[in-house]
């Protein structure tokens, strides 16, 4: 699924979130180490939505099978996995958006585990304290000059690795559940 399907489908269910916003939450989540139960980063994305109507269960089902993919991408050594994000042919600010609506999403999965930032190591707090100030971004000029494309592009790789670090960090220190 890519960005504009997803951020269709979330508008079509009526969704808290767009897709940006949703994608941080399930990857913040899934990093969390806490396992793969869609239910506490779902649940916030459509509260107060009647999860009957078909547009909900349908969007449910679809991020569902987009969280099974995600995971597989953050549990695999082939280092695929990269934040959803608007196409390049988007303009620069609408991407800049996304980027800090992706970290926004992020700390709040991450948040949802509880204990997370307890688990986590020094590497593991700069990297969520670097989340924070790039939620916190924005571009000025509506045009962007090529130093801003360098400049997001190097952000959104550092997002890349800064994931996958706290990742294999809190996965690492996760409690097993039993079933």
């Amino acid at each position: 699924m890519d960005f504009d399907e997803l951020d269709a489908a979330l508008a079509h269910a009526g969704a808290h979130a767009g897709a940006a916003e949703c994608h941080g939450t399930l990857v913040g989540w899934l990093a969390s180490g806490r396992g793969s139960d869609p239910t506490p980063w779902l649940d916030p994305l459509f509260e107060d939505l009647d999860l009957t109507d078909q547009r909900v269960a349908r969007c449910r089902e679809q991020l569902v099978a987009l969280a099974a993919a995600v995971g597989t991408e953050l549990a695999g050594e082939a280092f695929r996995f990269a934040p959803l994000l608007p196409g390049d042919d988007t303009p620069l600010t609408t991407r800049v958006a996304a980027l800090g609506e992706w970290c926004e999403g992020f700390l709040f999965g991450l948040g949802l585990a509880g204990d997370a930032a307890a688990r986590a190591g020094t590497e593991v707090g700069e990297v969520i304290e670097d989340f924070a100030q790039i939620a916190r971004a924005g571009l000025d000029d509506e045009a962007g000059s090529e130093a801003d494309e360098q400049a997001y592009a190097e952000l959104v790789e550092y997002l890349r690795i800064g994931t996958q670090t706290v990742h294999e960090a809190l996965a690492a220190t996760a409690p097993r559940r039993l079933h």
